[in-house]
């Protein structure tokens, strides 16, 4: 029988199931595809606008309040900016394998090296509103409780789309402890992805090396001078923002986690339907940007979501307006524990080019992937090219907290 020959679609679609099938942490988290772009072509630097609900106040009594409340839906903007690509070459005669062959030799060695750039970069700014901190290996799992309780406080749901992400040293010491814990044969019959170690407390399982360890920054404590809420509804197309005042040059890196107090007041994170304030559940923000600072003075750290201590605000999420950032010791290893809808990882359409040898576009659960293969005359070669434009962004940080590794 003769060998059929494998078409660029089908390649393009075993190149996304493997991807996503070594997709640990955005596998877990919310993802969008924006199917306007299948026409033309996305480009980096598109964006889009991902809606958050509304919040709204409650009254008492018989009259109303005045002025009525406006319904605002909060807008949240994510710009695709990120693109990743692997380039390599494969012949005709290579085509003429089976599938599961032209997948082993090379579309998972590629996919391999995608996945993990993918993950390393999304996990930078994979941090919550809440952190715990571990102050012995047997406190590991109990600081894993905690923060699940912390996600409670602030209505996060209970629902089958928890996860924690373990870091995998981490692991080591939470296994060490709770040893057999993992061990439902119903869970490991179901454990198709890679680095999912099994279910419960409420939660899915996974462990991951790719977890980025807490950032240093040039002060350990810096003055905050105000917040921006970032809502292009009220007029500013840019997200939320803090400004903090700098005594010297240095950069902040993409990451960098500060916890908000407020002198003697410390500010606490509050129930976002009933304002009750958690005494103990600090409140953190996470640097969304690499931000270079010149010299001293005010400089602006792009930040997930707005901080709002009024309580005239239907939006408030801190129970007092905080005066100092400070940072988290650098080099702490960190677990993240979650909700799916913490986090938005958005894939869009890239160009299809005409007049090339091969070319295919496809998207899998989220994920829009593009195949280029060329014929290049001089050298008698067939450059390939995959690709995967996409963009990512912490919309509800109250979803998601951070264990670090306090021993």
């Amino acid at each position: 029988m003769a060998n059929s020959i494998l078409t660029p679609d089908q390649i393009t679609r075993e190149s996304l199931r493997v991807l996503h099938e070594k997709l640990t942490f955005v596998g877990a988290v919310n993802k969008q595809y924006d199917s306007s772009f299948a026409s033309t072509g996305a480009k980096i630097g598109d964006t889009l606008s991902i809606r958050k609900p509304a919040q709204f106040k409650v009254r008492r009594g018989i009259v109303m309040d005045a002025p009525v409340q406006d319904y605002v839906e909060q807008t949240v903007p994510l710009t695709v900016q990120e693109i990743v690509g692997v380039d390599l070459e494969f012949t005709d005669l290579d085509l003429t394998l089976e599938l599961d062959d032209f997948s082993k030799r090379i579309i998972e060695p590629a996919m391999s090296r995608i996945a993990a750039d993918i993950e390393q970069n999304v996990l930078r700014t994979a941090s919550g509103q809440s952190v715990v901190s571990a102050a012995t290996a047997a406190d590991l799992w109990k600081s894993i409780l905690i923060s699940q309780a912390y996600l409670d406080n602030l209505t996060t749901p209970r629902d089958n789309n928890r996860c924690v992400l373990i870091d995998t040293l981490m692991q080591v010491d939470l296994v060490d402890t709770l040893k057999g814990l993992f061990q439902d044969s119903s869970e490991i019959s179901s454990q198709y992805r890679e680095g999912m170690m099994g279910r419960t407390a409420g939660a899915d399982f996974y462990q991951s090396s790719y977890i980025p360890t807490t950032e240093t920054s040039p002060e350990a404590s810096f003055a905050i001078v105000s917040f921006s809420a970032g809502n292009p509804n009220s007029g500013s197309a840019a997200g939320a923002t803090m400004t903090i005042t700098a005594t010297g040059a240095g950069t902040i890196p993409k990451g960098t986690q500060f916890e908000l107090n407020n002198g003697t007041s410390d500010a606490y994170a509050v129930q976002p339907e009933t304002k009750k304030k958690f005494v103990g559940q600090k409140v953190y923000v996470t640097a969304q940007e690499d931000v270079v600072i010149a010299g001293a003075g005010a400089v602006v750290v792009p930040i997930a979501a707005p901080i709002i201590s009024a309580n005239t605000d239907a939006r408030q999420n801190i129970s007092d307006a905080p005066v100092t950032a400070d940072a988290l010791t650098a080099d702490l290893q960190k677990t993240l524990v979650f909700h799916k809808d913490f986090m938005t990882f958005a894939s869009a359409d890239l160009q299809l080019p005409r007049g090339t040898d091969m070319a295919s576009r496809e998207s899998f659960e989220g994920i829009s992937m593009r195949l280029v293969r060329d014929y290049n005359i001089a050298t008698s070669d067939f450059p390939v090219r995959f690709d995967v434009l996409y963009g990512t962004k912490v919309i509800r940080p109250e979803y998601g907290a951070v264990v670090v590794k306090g021993y």
